[in-house]
């Protein structure tokens, strides 16, 4: 397709998050909602700057990697390089899922919306991880290798996980 190149600012815009909505932000826009204390505001904040720095340096060399694509390049390696970012917003999400939920009271986390309280659910972020067919084919996501890795993968991220548990599944 011929066409200008996106260029790297852009892309880190279209992709710098993974696709993922970043729950700190999200509860702090909620101050009064949520009615957080300043304790809580100020943790959060902190919290929400080391992710935002983190999530930055994931997704920078990303996006310059990806606009400097020569005219013909290979899809699957441009995929997996974004791919991996996810991986790694993802690792990012449940690190900090644990202390943003320690950080809210019952109270607080029952009115968060539900897209944000999924994104401190450990179970709905290993399902992200593991969401290998995204952006495949409903045939080649039903493929049984690609549905074992994903299995797999899970297990390793999850491994206290109950459905991997019943499954057989091993960490290795």
């Amino acid at each position: 397709i011929e066409g200008n190149k996106i260029p790297e600012a852009m892309l880190k815009a279209i992709y710098g998050s993974g696709g993922f909505v970043n729950p700190i932000a999200t509860i702090l826009r909620q101050v009064d909602t949520l009615q957080l204390t300043v304790p809580q505001a100020d943790s959060l904040a902190t919290l929400n700057r080391w992710y935002l720095v983190r999530n930055d340096s994931i997704w920078t060399p990303i996006a310059k990697s990806l606009a400097t694509l020569p005219d013909r390049y290979d899809s699957d390696e441009a995929y997996s390089t974004y791919r991996q970012g996810r991986r790694a917003t993802v690792d990012l999400l449940m690190k900090v899922a644990r202390d943003v939920r320690g950080l809210l009271t019952a109270d607080q986390r029952r009115k968060l919306p539900p897209l944000v309280a999924s994104y401190l659910d450990t179970r709905y972020l290993c399902l992200l991880y593991t969401s290998e067919w995204a952006g495949r084919s409903r045939a080649q996501a039903n493929s049984p290798g690609l549905r074992s890795n994903s299995r797999r993968a899970w297990a390793v991220v999850c491994p206290r996980n109950p459905l991997t548990a019943d499954r057989g599944l091993t960490s290795a």
